[in-house]
């Protein structure tokens, strides 16, 4: 069939099948001819997007401690986070500081949660234990629970924004009595102490 433009622009002749690959590209294409409306369903796919155009929750890590923490008392002391499930970015340092840092780039909101194990002899009936997430260097939220020489968990959750070399640190607490020891266990049958974060998308 031949091609055939009539005075009004409308071409004819042309099946999709018959056009070279390359013929049409965006050049060729008038602003606004393709909408959604032209688009078979499934047609667009990740794979046909361009990298970083659709975004995921990445930085990610969650961590964990590997020994238990002992005789935590009422100075606020860093949660030894030394082991990772999993780090995405590289972002959490596990080896010397125990925290998270947002890589160059990666600024955005976060998520944020930490839970601990804590278990006590002898405490007080009004003791508490307290977690906390620090941002760069300062308490940002935190939870209190009563503990009172049993065991019980604790956790805190934030949502932040961040922007690069901001860091994100885990401390925990026990206000106890005197005599009193109480430990933060890296994990007993139904829970562990751990730590977890990630990049909020679409906000």
């Amino acid at each position: 069939m031949a091609i055939v433009i009539n005075g009004s622009g409308t071409v004819t002749g042309i099946s999709v099948g018959g056009l070279p690959d390359g013929i049409v590209d965006a050049g060729t294409l008038a602003t606004n001819s393709v909408d959604s409306a032209e688009l078979i369903n499934g047609s667009i796919d990740a794979a046909h997007l361009a990298s970083g155009v659709v975004g995921d929750n990445t930085p990610a890590f969650e961590v964990y401690m590997s020994a238990n923490m002992t005789s935590v008392g009422a100075a606020y002391t860093k949660m030894v986070f030394d082991s990772e499930e999993f780090d995405t970015d590289n972002a959490f340092d596990s080896t010397t500081n125990y925290r998270f840092t947002v890589p160059a780039g990666e600024g955005g909101k976060y998520a944020f949660h930490a839970h601990m194990y804590i278990s006590g002899t002898g405490g007080d009936i009004n003791d508490y234990s307290q977690i906390h997430i620090y941002k760069n260097g300062a308490n940002i939220a935190h939870n209190y629970q009563h503990v009172g020489g049993h065991s019980d968990g604790n956790s805190a959750s934030v949502i932040l924004p961040l922007v690069a070399t901001d860091y994100i640190e885990f401390y925990c607490q026990a206000t106890s009595s005197p005599n009193n020891s109480y430990t933060i266990y890296t994990s007993n049958n139904i829970t562990r102490t751990r730590a977890y974060g990630y990049k909020l998308i679409g906000v």
